[in-house]
């Protein structure tokens, strides 16, 4: 007698993602949680909006896209070399990407 085989049917995954009526708004079925979903310079964003409620996503929707939009922006400005960054935003990058990075200690970070 053969063991039977387990594995989860890559299609099964892909039914666990709603659709809804708003554009770049999906929910993820088995929490319940809602997401957006955006294409900003050709990669595929999906973050959560921490909520189950659509009318608490939906308000979060527009803000969270515009806040991944602009930082999209604002990097890729950066990197051409073409955006004139002040020392004040130089220093909050700093910071963020040493928050970010997990080979320093908490307490060095403080």
């Amino acid at each position: 007698m053969e063991p039977k085989c387990v594995h989860s049917d890559p299609s099964d995954a892909s039914s666990d993602w709603q659709k809804t009526n708003f554009a770049n708004l999906i929910r993820y079925r088995p929490n319940g949680m809602y997401y957006f979903r955006v294409r900003v310079q050709g990669r595929l964003i999906r973050r959560s909006l921490k909520t189950d409620v659509l009318s608490v996503a939906k308000l979060c929707l527009n803000d969270k896209e515009k806040k991944q939009r602009q930082a999209s922006q604002r990097q890729l400005a950066v990197q051409r070399g073409r955006g004139q960054m002040t020392l004040g935003e130089a220093l909050q990058l700093y910071l963020k990407r040493l928050e970010a990075n997990p080979d320093v200690k908490p307490r060095t970070k403080e």
